[in-house]
């Protein structure tokens, strides 16, 4: 049976019918379909699944996202720092932007670390 992979699902090139999908098609469900495929040899499906993980997108970038989190931690330790060091200098006013700099990172971490709503209104 000669099938292709397409957006929607899987489609039967004989009979040009498609199995569609009642969701989104994943990562996963396309590397399932690759290995599910006995038409190819254990090689092909690897370099398949390579090509696969190399053209995910980059919301499943692990790095990126672990990078921003590190940013914005140290931005908020060091705001942390910074107001310590300038009430015990006794510093007669404390500058808005140090506040605004901390809050505006304390912020963006709760953004990055909130669970994403996906598909809810």
């Amino acid at each position: 049976m000669n099938t292709a992979v397409t957006p929607v699902g899987i489609e039967n090139n004989e009979s040009s019918q498609v199995v569609g999908l009642e969701r989104e098609t994943t990562l996963l469900d396309l590397i399932k379909i690759v290995l599910q495929d006995n038409a190819l040899t254990s090689k092909e499906k690897k370099l398949l699944i390579d090509e696969l993980r190399k053209n995910n997108p980059g919301s499943n970038d692990r790095w990126t996202y672990r990078y921003a989190i590190i940013a914005l931690v140290l931005a908020v330790i060091l705001t942390i720092l910074a107001l310590w060091f300038l009430s015990a200098q006794d510093a007669k006013q404390i500058p808005d932007g140090l506040v605004s700099i901390g809050s505006a990172a304390v912020g963006g971490l709760v953004g990055l670390l909130t669970p994403g709503r996906s598909g809810e209104n």
